[in-house]
C-alpha cells in the first residue's frame, strides 16, 4: 500500500511573483486543490491534456506506463509520459526525463509519478528512492513540484535534489538557487551547496553544508544536463572505527573490509593505538581475532576466497595468506624483510618486497604459499615498491629510488622479469601506480606534486593539470570497461581542504566530487563503494566513519 503525500513543503526562496515583483520573495503556504470526479467514457481514454513528459536515454532495467491505470511498458525513445504515468528505474539503473526545459535523474531503485502536467503547474510524487532535477525557465506564476509523504518542493531555476529514505526520512539538498523549507511554523533556507535533513513526521534541520555522502551522490547528476558522473546511491552502510585507517580494501564481492587502523604519535608499545581491522560487513562480524596482532596491508585475492598480508609480529616481517575465516594460514619469509603483497589478477600470484644485502628493496613474485619465489628487479641497488599489476597480468609496474624525498622512477617489469622499461624520472615514492581497466594508461603521481598518465601504447606522458592552488595524490582507476573516470586526492594548498576530485576524460579540467578523507575504495564486481571520514573525538581520540554505497559503473557513459 502506497503512503500518503502530506503538507511538509519545500519552497524555493527566489519564487517570482505573479506581478514579477521584484523585492523580497515570499513563501505562501499552497492550498489542498479541489478534487475533480469525472465518469470515463465508453470509449477508450483520450490522452490527457497538458505537456507530456519525454524519457529521453536509459540504462539497464528501465520501464514506464504513458498514462495511469497502464501496464508497465518496456522504453523507447522519446517515449511520452502523460499526466498520471510513472517511470521506474530498478535495480543498477537509471532514466533521465525531459520536461520542457527541466531534466530529471532518475535514482536506481526509484518510481516516479508524474502527477499534474498543465501549462503553469508541474508536479512530480516520489514515495522512495532519490530524484535530481535541473529547472529552467520558468515564467511568473508557474511552479514546478516534488511531492513526497513528508514535503513538497516547489522550485524556480535551481538544481536541487530530493532523496526518501525507506523509513520515510527526506533528505533535499541544494546545487543551485536557494530553497526554503517549510514544516509546521518551522522555516528553514537552502543556499547552494547546503543540505537539510526531515525525520518522519519533524521538522527540517538547520541548514549544512552538503554532507560528503551527498556530495557523492550528486555524481549522478554532475551537470546541468544531469550527466552521471559517479554512480553512487542507496542507503549509505555506515561503520565506526577507532583510530585512522591506512590502505582499507574491499573483498570482491564487497562484504569484507581489511584495513590497519592507528592512532597518530603512537608507538609501537602502545596497545590498542594500531593494529589490524578485518570485518565482515555483510554479517556485522567482527573477525579481528582471525588475523595476528602484527598484520598489515591486506589484500583480498580475486577469487574472493583467501587474504594476504603482511605480518610484522616476528623479529622479521613475513608474508602469510588464508582463507577468509582464518583457517588455512600459510607464510613465507622471515629470515629478512618482506612486505606489501599483491595479487596478480588471476589469482595466481604474489608481488611483494624484501630486503637486499645493500639495505634496498627488491621486487618479487611468489605463489600464495611461496614457492616459486623469483626476484624482478635484481642487479640494481636502491628501492623497488609501489607496484601493481596490469589488468592481464603480464607486467608490474613499480617506483624505483634511492631516498624517498628525492624523485623516483617509474618502471614497468614483465611478470617473469624478462623486460623491463623505464617510462619517467619524476615518481613520487608516496604514491602507488595504478592501471587502468583497459591497459592503456598507467597513472601515477609525479614528484611535482601533480597526477601524470602514461599512454602505453607509445609510452608518452600526458600530465593531469590540478585544480587551481590545488597539490593532487593518490589516482584510482574506476572498475568500468575503460577505467574512466580517474578519481584524484587534490587538497587546497591555500586553504588546507581536500577530498577526491574526477577526471572524466584525457585532456579535460578535474571535477570536484566531495571531500572525503579516503576513497573511492571499490569492491571487486563494482558494486560496493568505500569512502572514509577522519574526525576527532571531544576526548582527543581520532575515529574514522566507513561509508559504503551502493554503485554500478555501467551507469556511466
Amino acid at each position: 500500500m502506497k503512503r500518503l503525500f502530506f503538507p511538509l513543503i519545500v519552497i524555493l526562496s527566489l519564487l517570482l511573483s505573479a506581478c514579477n515583483n521584484a523585492g523580497t520573495p515570499t513563501v505562501a503556504m499552497p492550498t489542498a486543490a479541489a478534487t475533480t470526479v469525472t465518469t470515463a467514457p465508453a470509449t477508450p481514454t483520450p490522452q490527457p491534456t497538458g505537456p507530456p513528459a519525454s524519457l529521453v536515454d536509459w540504462i539497464n532495467l528501465v520501464d514506464a506506463h504513458p498514462l495511469p491505470a497502464e501496464d508497465w511498458e518496456a522504453p523507447q525513445t522519446n517515449m511520452l509520459i502523460y499526466e498520471g504515468g510513472e517511470v521506474r528505474a530498478q535495480e543498477a539503473s537509471t532514466a533521465r526525463v525531459d520536461l520542457s526545459k527541466n531534466l530529471i535523474r532518475v535514482a536506481p531503485n526509484t518510481i516516479f509519478t508524474y502527477a499534474q502536467a498543465d501549462a503553469d503547474h508541474t508536479r512530480l510524487q516520489l514515495e522512495e528512492g532519490q530524484v535530481w532535477i535541473n529547472v529552467e525557465g520558468l515564467t511568473p506564476g508557474q511552479s514546478f513540484e516534488v511531492e513526497t509523504p513528508g514535503a513538497v518542493a516547489a522550485v524556480r531555476g535551481t538544481r536541487f535534489s530530493v532523496r526518501v529514505m525507506p523509513d520515510g526520512r527526506t533528505v533535499i539538498s541544494a546545487r543551485e538557487g536557494a530553497v526554503s523549507v517549510i514544516a509546521g511554523a518551522k522555516v528553514v533556507t537552502l543556499t547552494a551547496g547546503s543540505e537539510t535533513r526531515l525525520p518522519v513526521g519533524g521538522e527540517p534541520s538547520a541548514p549544512h553544508p552538503l554532507s560528503p555522502e551527498e556530495q557523492v551522490r550528486w555524481g549522478m547528476a554532475s551537470d546541468a544536463e544531469i550527466n552521471v558522473i559517479f554512480p553512487a546511491f542507496g542507503e549509505a552502510q555506515v561503520v565506526t572505527q577507532t583510530g585512522f585507517l591506512s590502505n582499507p580494501a574491499l573483498s570482491p564481492d564487497g562484504c569484507y573490509l581489511g584495513s590497519f587502523h592507528y592512532v597518530p604519535g603512537s608507538t609501537s608499545t602502545e596497545k590498542d593505538l594500531h593494529g589490524p581491522v578485518y570485518k565482515n560487513l555483510c554479517t556485522g562480524q567482527d573477525l579481528i581475532d582471525t588475523l595476528p596482532p602484527g598484520a598489515e596491508a591486506p589484500a583480498f585475492s580475486p577469487k574472493g576466497d583467501r587474504l594476504a598480508y603482511t605480518d610484522y609480529g616476528g623479529d622479521r616481517p613475513q608474508i602469510c595468506t588464508q582463507a577468509l575465516d582464518g583457517s588455512a594460514q600459510a607464510c613465507f619469509g622471515g629470515d629478512r624483510y618482506y612486505g606489501w603483497p599483491f595479487w596478480s589478477p588471476d589469482g595466481e600470484w604474489l608481488a611483494f618486497y624484501a630486503a637486499d644485502s645493500d639495505g634496498g628493496i627488491q621486487l618479487y613474485r611468489a605463489r600464495p604459499d611461496g614457492s616459486e619465489m623469483q626476484v624482478l628487479t635484481a642487479g640494481q641497488s636502491g628501492n623497488h615498491h609501489a607496484q601493481s599489476w596490469s589488468p592481464d597480468g603480464e607486467w608490474l609496474a613499480y617506483i624505483y629510488d634511492i631516498n624517498y624525498d628525492q624523485p623516483g622512477e617509474l618502471w614497468i617489469v614483465r611478470a617473469d622479469g624478462s623486460e623491463t622499461r623505464k617510462l619517467s624520472d619524476n615518481a613520487s615514492a608516496s604514491s602507488q601506480t595504478t592501471w587502468s581497466l583497459d591497459g592503456k594508461y598507467l597513472a601515477f603521481a609525479g614528484f611535482d606534486k601533480q597526477i601524470w598518465l602514461v599512454t602505453l601504447e607509445d609510452d608518452s606522458l600526458t600530465p593531469v593539470t590540478p585544480p587551481e592552488n590545488h597539490s593532487c595524490s593518490q589516482p584510482a582507476w574506476t572498475p568500468t570497461a575503460s577505467g574512466w573516470p580517474l578519481s584524484l586526492f587534490c587538497k587546497d594548498t591555500t586553504q588546507g581542504r581536500a577530498g577526491q576530485w574526477l577526471l572524466t576524460e584525457m585532456g579535460q579540467p578535474p571535477q570536484p566530487l566531495s571531500d572525503f578523507s579516503w576513497g573511492p575504495v571499490w569492491s571487486g564486481d563494482g558494486k560496493r563503494v568505500a569512502f572514509g571520514r577522519n574526525w576527532m573525538a571531544q576526548d582527543k581520540k581520532p575515529y574514522t566513519e566507513v561509508y559504503l554505497l551502493e554503485s554500478a559503473p555501467g551507469l556511466l557513459p
